[in-house]
């Protein structure tokens, strides 16, 4: 489990840490530096925690209940209370992230959704597969 030095920083190095860091987060310029860059800095139990919070927030914005969230994610309900109570009084970190996340998996959903329907069309319906059998005989011998 993490733990904090007992002898607290003065404000002013404390504020200055804090800049170093959010900095060299937002100098990340793609998901695979962020990657190795958490991966160096964290433990796995870190990131897994941190991991299933915001879970934890995204599943509450969909309105998923406590008890879904807690057997789907292996979370205590204090866990999960945390992560609502914190939504509910600040929050605004998670709700951009989650908002972000919600945006791409609503196009990408969009997107498969009209990959399935273009599988779905029946091949001798479209106008290539017509041409390469020939045009039907009967009253048009030749296309119009």
């Amino acid at each position: 489990m993490p733990q904090v030095s007992k002898r607290p920083l003065s404000k002013n190095i404390q504020q200055n840490l804090y800049s170093i860091f959010w900095q060299s987060l937002a100098d990340l310029k793609s998901s695979a530096d962020v990657k190795e860059f958490l991966t160096d800095l964290l433990t796995p139990t870190e990131k897994v925690m941190l991991a299933k919070r915001l879970a934890i927030a995204l599943m509450l914005i969909k309105s998923y209940d406590y008890s879904s969230i807690r057997s789907t994610l292996k979370v205590s309900p204090q866990t999960i209370g945390s992560v609502s109570l914190w939504l509910k009084y600040s929050g605004s970190g998670y709700r951009k992230s989650i908002e972000r996340i919600i945006k791409k998996q609503k196009v990408a959903t969009l997107i498969q959704n009209v990959e399935n329907l273009l599988r779905e069309i029946k091949p001798e319906r479209t106008f290539a597969k017509v041409a390469q059998k020939g045009f039907p005989k009967g009253k048009y011998q030749t296309p119009i």
